[in-house]
Parts: C-alpha cells; structure tokens; sequence
C-alpha cells in the first residue's frame, strides 16, 4: 500500500502545479479583433454607392452602429431596406468591416456578405469603406460597394 500511495502523492502534486489557473491567457487574436478602429468612432451615417448583381449602379443611405463588440449595419436603398451584423477587424493598422446580411424579395430570403477595407478619408468624409459583396442567391460573383461617412448620430440630450 506504502508504493501506491507516494506515486499517487506525487503525480496529484505534478498535476495540480500545471493546472490551469482560473484567469485566461491573452488572446493576441482576440485582442486585435476588438482593437479600436486607426479611424476612431465608425459609428454613424454613410453614403452607399455600388453595382447590383445586373451591373446597374445604384446608392443609398448607410448606418453602422457598435454593440458591444459587434456593428448593426443596416442600409436603405431605393425600394430596399436590409440590415446585417458586423465585425471590424484590425491587422498591420488597417481596420476591416465584415457584414453578414438578409433581406426577402419576392418571398425569397436573400443572404450575403460585404467586405471592407477602411481607408482615410478627406475633409468631406472622415473614413471611406472599399468593399466587395456577394449574395445567394445570386450570380456567383462579387460587387463593389463603397460607403462614404457623410455624419456623425445625433447626440441625445441627458
């Protein structure tokens, strides 16, 4: 019993000094993620100018709005409204905006995705977003889209 007990001793000594400790690691990915835009504040209203799956070319309105970690996007274009939720991403100091969005025409759901690149601005817009988007259904190939900040939300009074 005496050669039982000190290798069972000594392997809950070994086991419990490389335990995991109740505080988390830091997560350098995690960290850059939810690192704050080079931009500062993206929330607000932007101009929406793009090509639709029939490479006709329209515009509209678009409003990002932070959660949390997240962005409520949504945009209002002739005749459409549709609304997604995003994530900025920040590598080598360039902020990305990732959207995943639905809308219903017709009585179909229709799924998609934009991607973009924000970039600095000029005196008339702060921050302009290059991208990309898809959809399904759709025509298998990616559109560009540009958001362009046009202004900030209204500060509520306190």
């Amino acid at each position: 019993m005496r050669y039982f007990v000190f290798p069972a001793a000594l392997w809950l000594i070994m086991s419990s000094a490389s335990a995991p400790t109740d505080q988390p690691k830091e997560d350098k990915k995690a960290e850059k993620l939810e690192a704050e835009s080079p931009f500062g504040d993206i929330e607000g209203y932007y101009i929406c100018r793009g090509v639709d799956n029939g490479n006709n070319k329209y515009s509209g309105i678009c409003t990002i709005e932070r959660k949390g970690g997240v962005y409520f996007v949504s945009w209002s274009l002739i005749g459409v409204n549709f609304s997604g939720i995003g994530i900025q991403t920040i590598r080598d100091n360039r902020a990305y905006l990732s959207v995943s969005w639905a809308t219903t025409r017709d009585g179909t759901v229709i799924r998609g995705i934009n991607v973009y690149d924000a970039n600095q601005g000029n005196p008339k817009h702060k921050v302009v977003f290059n991208g990309r988007w898809a959809s399904m259904p759709g025509n298998g190939q990616t559109h560009p889209e540009a958001l362009y900040f046009l202004k900030e939300f209204d500060k509520e009074k306190e």
